[in-house]
């Protein structure tokens, strides 16, 4: 069964606890303890200890259940859970119950992912952009990039390494397009692809045809991309929701630190 990412959960500004936005009563619910990273997606939201770094699986029911021991990096799709190894020596794939995990990939300096099940690793020698096939194959699909963002469809964006421009793989070899000037990060999910102007001041959408991006709002510390809805976080740790044109609302307390997208 597969999910999307509707909304946005945080952690607490002192790391004390776990909130979650609830987009039909507009408020926010606690859901969980200290925390010291989140991970979510579609089909989880991921907890990391801040005591011994095992990992574990919000329930929906206020529940966390271990999963897993310590990682470099997690990433959630619609359908799965996949982890980088402390060392960055391994990609891992969780069975989705108890803590059994496959090895599917070797070293990756960093993995990305996002839409149905698409995965993507990062070479630790040169920085080329892999993707996940099946079982342990992968496939070269780009040279490196200075950020990498995926989309609701699974599709990832790059920004090149002089942040000079943004590119969009066509789904096909190699092959990558261009879809944007500067930028100097870049996000995505399944509501678009957003960037940031070279000094972070501004924050654009892409439009999805040619080169043509659209102001959507000024400075925040980060972004989220949710299915339907993008949120931001500012220097004061309040959290945004955009609505329209340069159009925002202040989704109010508590103070966070960190955001990600969440079932």
């Amino acid at each position: 069964m597969s999910s999307v990412p509707r909304t946005v959960s945080a952690i607490a500004a002192d790391g004390s606890s776990v909130h979650r936005w609830e987009p039909s009563t507009r408020s926010w619910s606690r859901i969980g303890d200290a925390t010291a990273t989140l991970y979510g997606g579609g089909f989880t939201l991921l907890g990391i200890n801040p005591g011994n770094a095992d990992v574990s699986t919000w329930t929906k029911r206020n529940n966390w259940i271990k999963v897993g021991g310590p990682g470099a990096k997690f990433v959630v799709t619609s359908i799965s859970v996949y982890g980088l190894s402390p060392d960055r020596g391994a990609v891992y794939k969780w069975n989705n119950e108890g803590t059994n995990w496959n090895k599917i990939g070797g070293p990756a300096q960093n993995l990305l992912g996002g839409g149905y099940n698409a995965l993507f690793g990062i070479s630790p020698s040169g920085g080329d952009i892999w993707r996940w096939v099946s079982g342990d194959s992968w496939e070269k699909i780009g040279g490196p990039g200075a950020e990498f963002a995926v989309d609701g469809k699974g599709i990832p964006y790059g920004i090149s390494p002089k942040k000079d421009a943004v590119y969009k793989w066509t789904g096909s070899g190699q092959a990558w397009v261009k879809v944007g000037g500067p930028a100097s990060r870049i996000f995505a999910g399944g509501l678009g692809v957003f960037a940031l102007n070279p000094n972070a001041s501004e924050i654009w959408r892409y439009t999805g045809t040619g080169e043509n991006w659209e102001k959507v709002g000024g400075p925040g510390t980060d972004w989220v991309v949710a299915d339907d809805a993008l949120f931001g976080l500012n220097s004061a740790g309040e959290v945004w929701k955009w609505e329209s044109g340069q159009t925002w609302s202040n989704l109010g307390a508590p103070k966070v630190k960190a955001i990600v997208a969440s079932p």
